[in-house]
């Protein structure tokens, strides 16, 4: 390592670094304290992975193709003509539960559908990702959206429906209990004392007993309060439009975006004290705090395809000029269209993907047709770049979520002091802390 440094320099040590996964990056990070402090320095950047595939083939691309431990992973899959879809469902516990690390929050549902912007061989400098979809009752597939944040942190929670029982709302949908809401947390601990975290109650910085021991409570009253909640519901009841106002008004300044999942069932994972996967109906949600570089993006439909079709197209251009104005580029993104948005309307499959990809060839996109879109509500003729609050149910839309990173990100003191002025060993200190 000592070599390469002598002969490579700051910025090219870090391109050389960038062509590893973490497996290759952990074989560095042996050989030296050197070796360490560039590995350590290679993963603190955001990176954004898109697999689809069986689960055999998704555990073996992310061996060899994740970059660092990820923040937050999204899974959607389609069951397909499966003959058990319970016993499918436990295979993706399984897979779930031994194949990601066990602080990366897990928010995924059975969409029934896969629309995929992504990379299937694992090429250093693709020129265009490939588009791929797959609808309902097609092959049982499952695609995952890995995105590392490493100044961002983030908790998961799964609100249970609990049908009302007083007569007064018998008529009501589902309604969701403050007492049967199950919540995931992905807060660092040591690793030393992992077991006896897991089997405490984690309760947010500043907030009471209380706050910990309600979960639906402790997702309004996050410290800090998150930049990002992205939400998959499997009920699409009237308490969820309750719950998409509750969480903006608790955070009126938050991108809040989702939808309805097609298969009606979610799955959240994360560190409960059981390290359980939570599953089945209800509303999946997933706040992410700190520097979440995710923005959101509703393109709604104002009656006439053409217009539409235009819509996404101008958001996109916006997008592309928006980031390219502040020196940053488009990392990947989620989609959540409405179900209506294909053949009878635009006469193909995944038009909002494909226009994503158009415009951003080299980003990875994962998304689904869903029974209604979350976002921000928009005005005829506003710019729809880079939202935040306003959230609603909606239908008809198409909404992004934007994975907008610097282009070029600037390499850590520590880092460039140890390559340039040999302080390998206070950077090397700096790294453990």
């Amino acid at each position: 390592m000592p070599f390469l440094c002598d002969y490579l320099g700051v910025d090219s040590l870090l391109d050389a670094l960038s062509y590893m996964n973490a497996a290759t990056l952990a074989r560095v990070a042996c050989t030296s304290r050197m070796g360490a402090v560039a590995a350590h320095e290679a993963q603190q950047r955001p990176s954004l992975l898109v697999l689809k595939g069986s689960l055999e083939t998704i555990a073996q691309e992310l061996k060899e193709r994740l970059v660092a431990r990820p923040t937050v992973v999204f899974v959607q899959y389609s069951v397909g003509h499966h003959d058990d879809e319970d016993a499918f469902e436990a295979e993706m516990t399984d897979f779930l539960a031994k194949k990601l690390p066990p602080t990366t929050q897990v928010l995924g549902g059975s969409t029934m559908s896969l629309q995929c912007a992504w990379f299937p061989e694992n090429h250093p400098r693709p020129a265009q990702t490939t588009l791929d979809i797959r609808n309902r009752y097609d092959r049982c597939e499952v695609a995952i959206l890995a995105t590392t944040l490493p100044e961002a942190s983030a908790k998961a929670f799964h609100l249970m429906p609990m049908q009302s029982k007083s007569k007064a709302d018998s008529d009501d949908e589902d309604t969701y209990s403050e007492d049967e809401v199950s919540s995931c947390d992905a807060e660092e601990v040591e690793e030393d004392g992992l077991k006896e975290a897991e089997g405490a109650s984690l309760a947010p910085k500043g907030k009471t007993q209380e706050a910990a021991e309600d979960p639906l409570k402790e997702l309004l009253s996050l410290e800090p309060p998150p930049k990002v909640v992205v939400v998959y519901d499997a009920d699409r009841g009237s308490s969820t439009a309750r719950s998409i106002a509750k969480i903006q008004e608790a955070y009126p300044e938050a991108a809040v975006i989702g939808g309805v999942v097609m298969g009606h069932r979610i799955l959240v994972r994360g560190r409960t004290s059981e390290g359980s996967i939570s599953g089945g109906r209800g509303v999946g949600a997933l706040a992410i705090s700190g520097n979440v570089p995710l923005y959101a993006m509703t393109c709604p439909f104002t009656g006439c395809v053409a217009t539409a079709k235009q819509t996404v197209a101008n958001c996109m251009s916006h997008a592309q000029e928006s980031a390219t104005a502040k020196n940053e580029s488009i990392l990947g993104a989620l989609l959540f269209t409405c179900n209506a948005r294909g053949p009878h309307m635009f006469g193909c499959h995944a038009k909002d993907a494909a226009l994503f990809q158009a415009q951003f060839p080299r980003a990875p996109l994962m998304g689904f047709y869903a029974a209604g879109e979350i976002g921000p509500q928009v005005e005829e003729e506003a710019e729809h770049a880079f939202l935040r609050g306003n959230a609603a149910l909606q239908g008809f839309t198409a909404v992004f979520g934007m994975f907008l990173v610097p282009s070029k990100q600037m390499p850590s003191v520590p880092f460039q002091r140890a390559v340039l002025h040999g302080e390998v060993q206070q950077a090397f200190a700096d790294t453990r802390q």
